[in-house]
């Protein structure tokens, strides 16, 4: 902003000339001889000062604006120029103060409302910064930067349908515009619409080549969506562009991280620090390619001193605690494992279902009513479920359960569970006193609760599966696969049901494939020397999943959601575990204190060597059925 006056002197004139003429060594020197032959003038004063801060005099052009508001206090100018300098130095409260002060005096200052919400952003007062932003569209509909700035502001506070229409819109006035093209990529990515975000890095790189932040976050995006042959070419790319080195590098650790190489993901870390030495995101990073090589002392230093670096940084306190949960430190991993819901994280899990709702602190539950919401995977829900009943013990008026439909029906069978909904029929209930996420409320109460069965299955269910079921000696149940989707199953799932194949040496089993998604179809058509019947097939929700269980000797199985739902039923289940298991089974142990009936660990030796353990589940097995049969029960009953 420069003085636009409808009256001027001939020297206000000629010197404003030069600025716009971007003379600005010229207009400093015609305002100066302007303001030595007369009397005391803002007008020229705020324009030397304007000058003197594109020549990067800073303190001469603060003197200069002080000049002119101690001639004229309601000088809209020389209060601009000078809130805007005391914000590039840092000065962000006087800052403020000026902005403030200008718009005492011009209200209808779209852009000083719009740099007012920037400083309220930048405070964290999205509150205000909102109200500021969108004061300024009300005055000036459409402006671009604003529109740029409310969006990104609500993508911070998740609003990402309102942040997509925000850029749209700014786009609308600045069609082609890179940085916002960019920006409106990044929103879509979190809204999990990949495509879309994939076109709209692409325009912006059609249009601005050499555009960084575009061609990183498109490599990222690709890495996300698994395209990880595209992705390392765009990352090598970026590699070879000085400014952006050393996150491209940070781009290749996370790639090389989510293909299994972590020795190439620590590497390609190391080398970003020796760029940006004791940089927190790179910090992080490595943190997590050393956890995964179970470098856990290492890994705790590297995001220690992250958080030293950024303490709040939500990834990196989630990260932390993720790894003091796996090392069974559960009163220093808990809390900080609370970060992963934090709506800054790269990848928040979860929503709270109605943010008017406050979330339980661990307070005395008497008389009260509260929602356990849903959260991450099918077998998380399965195993913290149990804390429900707790809640009612501790005199819980109500206690409503939510969570994927596929599991209503079988933590319907929960006690002292009121309701179970799915995350869709929730505004069905009535609003709660509180609500919490399941994976919190051990934080609170501080203990695993053991007592198992934890779920029952109704004998009507059980009947119904009898017959379906094949007669052997011995009927064990099989899955190998758990959700692709989640970001740890290339190493937790087996290559596929061929991996089981030493499994149909051991006589007198009946194989029963529970497998559903991923692998399913593998199961359709079985191996000729091993006839496996296709219950996944069968079954349309984990009730039904549940009520062959109940009926089966054995389950062996990958870290699934099958392993949960056959411990929570406190039945025999062998579980295959990676070698750098999550942390859930620990790092070390046949048992775990989660299912600590029939529940027995199978841990690989060597990352990715699945053959040995199986070898070992083969022995095992063989004693199993030479064994009395036991006689298979209901469980819980009707």
């Amino acid at each position: 902003m420069i003085p636009q006056l409808k009256t001027m002197t001939t020297p206000e004139r000629d010197a404003l000339a030069h600025y716009h003429a971007q003379q600005y060594a010229q207009a400093l020197t015609m305002a100066e001889a302007g303001l030595a032959n007369g009397a005391p003038n803002a007008n020229l004063l705020t324009l030397a000062a304007a000058c003197r801060m594109e020549l990067q005099q800073p303190e001469a052009a603060e003197a200069a604006c002080r000049a002119a508001l101690a001639i004229r206090p309601e000088h809209a100018d020389a209060r601009f120029h000078l809130g805007n300098l005391l914000t590039q130095q840092g000065r962000d409260a006087e800052a403020e103060t000026e902005f403030r002060q200008l718009l005492h005096f011009c209200p209808e200052d779209a852009e000083a409302w719009c740099h007012l919400g920037n400083l309220l952003a930048k405070r964290q007062d999205a509150t205000e910064a909102e109200t500021a932003y969108r004061e300024a569209l009300r005055i000036r509909p459409g402006h671009v930067t604003t529109c740029n700035n409310l969006g990104n502001l609500l993508v911070d506070r998740r609003r990402f349908a309102e942040a997509e229409a925000a850029y749209r819109l700014a786009l609308d006035g600045r069609p082609g515009h890179a940085g916002i093209l960019g920006n409106l990529g990044v929103v879509l990515k979190k809204m999990g619409r990949f495509e879309e975000a994939e076109g709209a890095y692409r325009e912006a790189l059609r249009i601005q080549p050499d555009h960084d932040d575009a061609l990183l976050n498109l490599g990222m995006l690709l890495t996300a969506m698994r395209r990880y042959p595209e992705a390392e070419e765009l990352l090598s790319n970026a590699m070879t562009r000085e400014t952006a080195r050393a996150s491209a590098l940070r781009g290749l650790g996370d790639l090389y991280r989510r293909m299994g190489e972590t020795a190439r993901a620590e590497a390609a870390c190391r080398e970003a620090l020796g760029l940006e030495p004791n940089h927190p995101d790179t910090l992080n990073n490595l943190g997590n390619c050393l956890a995964d090589g179970k470098k856990w002392r290492e890994a705790e230093i590297c995001f220690r001193e992250a958080l030293r670096i950024r303490p709040e940084c939500p990834d990196t306190r989630c990260n932390l605690g993720h790894l003091l949960l796996t090392l069974g430190r559960f009163d220093e991993g808990w809390p900080l494992y609370e970060a992963r819901h934090h709506p800054a994280r790269a990848e928040a899990s979860a929503d709270p279902a109605d943010c008017g709702v406050p979330f339980w602190q661990g307070e005395a539950l008497t008389g009260r009513s509260i929602r356990i919401l849903a959260e991450q995977g099918f077998g998380d829900q399965i195993q913290f479920s149990r804390f429900a009943p707790l809640l009612k013990a501790m005199g819980a008026r109500r206690v409503t359960l939510v969570c994927e439909p596929a599991l209503q029906g079988l933590l319907a069978s929960l006690d002292g569970v009121d309701r179970v909904l799915t995350r869709g029929e929730q505004a069905e209930e009535p609003v709660a006193d509180l609500q919490t996420f399941p994976m919190s409320i051990p934080w609170h109460l501080g203990t695993i609760p053991a007592s198992l069965p934890a779920l029952r299955v109704p004998e009507e269910r059980i009947a119904h599966w009898r017959a379906r079921l094949p007669s052997a000696p011995c009927r064990v149940g099989l899955a190998w696969r758990g959700n692709p989707n989640f970001h740890g199953d290339r190493a937790r799932s087996l290559p596929g049901l061929t991996t089981l194949a030493p499994l149909w040496s051991v006589p007198g089993i009946a194989f029963v494939s529970l497998q559903k998604g991923a692998g399913a179809q593998e199961a359709r058509f079985p191996p000729r020397d091993q006839p496996l019947l296709n219950a996944g097939d069968l079954v349309a929700d984990f009730a039904q999943t549940a009520a062959i269980v109940a009926q089966l000797d054995l389950v062996i199985c990958s870290d699934s959601a099958v392993a949960h739902l056959t411990g929570a039923l406190a039945r025999p289940c062998w579980v295959m575990l990676a070698w750098n298991a999550d942390w859930r089974w620990g790092q070390e142990g046949n048992t775990t204190p989660w299912y600590p009936e029939g529940m027995r660990l199978y841990r690989q030796s060597e990352p990715g060597n699945w053959h040995e353990v199986v070898m070992r589940i083969v022995t095992d097995l063989q004693n199993f059925t030479k064994k009395q049969r036991p006689t298979p029960r209901a469980v819980g009953g009707g």
